[in-house]
């Protein structure tokens, strides 16, 4: 089995530029070179007191545009406007926006998925501060909440079938509208979408424009990971009730049920049918590669002789992997074995990977990068704590490999130092170590052939000094 060596990408019809700056933007934007998506392109943000197009920096603005945002942004500062995490998006400045043309029009569709890819690339971390994007069109006129929901599938619909031209639905949630864990997916990246229009029902989702809201669904697991969602829900809940006197009977927590009956905001009933169907081949895409969120982690079995690719999709990414046996727990990745046997600290294609038995447990087939060593341990709580003086948590590579293998039986004390995979370490004349920034480009990645059966655990680093301050994903795919 294979695939394109393009971060998560699954087709490269695009790619095939002579510039090579216009090269790298098309692996995260390949709609870049698209001159439709291009002209209609509307990417803007609020700073200090203004609309900007980061984009197209010395391009006047456009006069509706800056109209469109400010009436949306005086709706939602309004006294009864009941969704808190809007609120707190347009307060702090962590949203991203656009004035298209008509809602499901090819025109829109090439524009708006032309813009998400550039959100995706601009916030490709998620932190505390809530992130969305926000699509306002021009027209149609909206004649009613079934219209609008209409042309939302259409529109969704039609920016699935470029996406899936380049990227694989996003591994963390299900592309099946039937299923309790669907979310849509475009660049890669889960997203719930929130539809907005003149006709609402509920006030919440009343706009003088049809609108789509596309919001990072990683950063509610976030909140429910951090034990913030359930109070900003209640929280929620409670305005729309006083505002209206109600709660929106489509509002559902995310497992419970499909949340593609929430997207447009119209009432529907159980026996409802999402329109929206993925294609055949995301069957196969979304197989070839799985990405780990920033800093999480994951474990997984991999037989001898096969490959597993280890690609930094958006560059400047360390991955901290480790290895045990599948048959016997007490063999583990031994780094003082690999560099001895190696007889120097990077490694890279032909270099073998040995257990603490001196058995060959992966060799290293191809790489992209060519920069990775064993030299350091896996960032944990009390790294954070005695070299950054850090308070408080902090997500940790020890941490996430620990959780990840605990169904395996495997214990803290069995996790030593792992294989930094693009970490770049520096040894001075005095031997002194110093992290310097990651050398991994957008699509690097490293081939190693398992020369065992064994149980992994592989990660998206956790620490801000190995990773230039910037917290990204890891792709990963198991191959033959």
């Amino acid at each position: 089995m294979g695939f394109d060596m393009q971060p998560n990408l699954v087709n490269s019809r695009l790619i095939d530029v002579g510039d090579p700056i216009r090269r790298d933007k098309c692996l995260w934007n390949p709609l870049s070179v698209d001159p439709v998506a291009s002209q209609f392109s509307s990417y803007a943000a609020f700073q200090d007191t203004a609309v900007v197009r980061p984009l197209v920096p010395n391009v006047p603005v456009d006069a509706e545009l800056i109209n469109a945002h400010d009436q949306l942004s005086q709706q939602i500062a309004g006294d009864s406007y009941p969704c808190t995490g809007a609120i707190s998006v347009f307060a702090q400045k962590g949203y991203r926006f656009g004035l298209f043309p008509e809602l499901a029009c090819d025109n829109a569709v090439r524009a708006v998925c032309h813009d998400l890819y550039e959100f995706c690339h601009e916030f490709p971390i998620i932190d505390d501060q809530l992130t969305t994007f926000i699509a306002m069109f021009r027209g149609p006129a909206i004649e009613s909440e079934q219209h609008f929901e209409d042309l939302l599938w259409d529109q969704l619909q039609a920016m699935h079938a470029i996406d899936s031209d380049f990227f694989a639905w996003d591994k963390s949630v299900d592309s099946d509208p039937k299923n309790n864990k669907f979310s849509f997916s475009i660049g890669g990246r889960a997203m719930f979408v929130i539809g907005m229009h003149p006709k609402a029902s509920r006030l919440a989702r009343t706009a003088r424009y049809p609108t789509l809201v596309f919001n990072l669904h990683e950063q509610f697991e976030r909140l429910r990971a951090r034990g913030k969602f359930e109070t900003m829900k209640q929280i929620i809940r409670a305005r729309e009730m006083e505002a209206q006197g109600s709660i929106n009977p489509m509002l559902k927590n995310f497992g419970d049920s499909s949340e593609a009956s929430q997207y447009s905001g119209r009432a529907v009933s159980g026996n409802w049918t999402c329109p929206f169907h993925t294609h055949k081949k995301d069957d196969v895409t979304t197989q070839q590669l799985t990405r780990i969120a920033p800093q999480s982690g994951c474990s997984f079995k991999i037989k001898r002789g096969q490959v597993l690719r280890v690609l930094d999709p958006l560059g400047e990414q360390v991955s901290d992997l480790f290895a045990f046996d599948e048959h016997d727990h007490d063999c583990w990745l031994s780094s003082g074995r690999s560099v001895d046997y190696a007889s120097r600290i990077y490694l890279t294609t032909n270099d073998i990977l040995y257990a603490n038995n001196s058995k060959p447990m992966f060799t290293i087939i191809q790489d992209t990068v060519g920069l990775h060593d064993f030299l350091l341990t896996p960032c944990s709580q009390e790294m954070f704590e005695i070299l950054h003086r850090h308070k408080g948590y902090h997500p940790s590579c020890f941490e996430n490999l620990l959780n990840s293998l605990k169904e395996y039986g495997i214990s803290g004390h069995q996790i030593s130092t792992t294989f930094n995979i693009f970490m770049n370490v520096k040894v001075d004349q005095q031997g002194k170590v110093m992290v310097g920034v990651p050398m991994s480009k957008p699509g690097d990645y490293v081939d190693l052939r398992a020369e065992m059966d064994m149980i992994c655990g592989l990660t998206a680093c956790s620490a801000e000094g190995s990773n230039n301050g910037r917290f990204k994903p890891i792709d990963f795919s198991i191959l033959g």
